[in-house]
């Protein structure tokens, strides 16, 4: 009814804000702010120290009733995925599967969960074509399954090696 008004896409999306809980926002603000943190230190940094900084990120403790993380449920650890996949979308800018990847680990590490960046490519393609994703304990953290399945995992990066220059 009201869909033809200019403002009625600016209600919709608050809300869709105010329907999510409490800790469902914080995250999403988290990531906000992280994702482009993220694609500034891969142009600034590079790879090797992003993928270092995300997977070594430090506990600070429990926050906001986080300590779930260790539970068995792994529903909550898909919906940080989803998080983050919404925070790409309406962001600064269209974050790809790598930033995303790289801010959810970050943020997964620094609530105590034993998240991983996995990278994968696709085989058997005249092109090359690569996919990021985050892993907790063999749980496979990606909203887009469907094309998560088509890439073969390069396996466990170690992030805490050093490079030679």
């Amino acid at each position: 009814m009201l869909a033809w008004l200019p403002w009625s896409k600016g209600l919709r999306r608050f809300s869709r804000w105010w329907a999510l809980s409490p800790w469902e926002r914080w995250v999403l603000v988290r990531l906000v702010v992280l994702l482009p943190q993220v694609w500034v230190g891969l142009r600034v940094a590079g790879f090797v120290r992003m993928h270092r900084w995300a997977e070594n990120g430090k506990s600070s403790g429990s926050r906001a009733g986080m300590t779930f993380l260790a539970g068995p449920d792994d529903s909550i650890l898909h919906r940080y995925a989803e998080l983050t996949a919404i925070a790409a979308r309406h962001g600064f800018y269209p974050a790809n599967c790598l930033h995303q990847s790289l801010a959810l680990c970050r943020l997964l590490r620094r609530l105590g969960a034993p998240s991983h960046l996995r990278i994968g490519v696709k085989k058997g393609t005249g092109s090359f074509e690569a996919h990021a994703w985050v892993e907790v304990n063999d749980c496979v953290l990606d909203p887009t399954t469907e094309e998560f399945s088509r890439f073969e995992s390069l396996g466990p990066m170690a992030a805490n090696r050093e490079t030679s220059s």
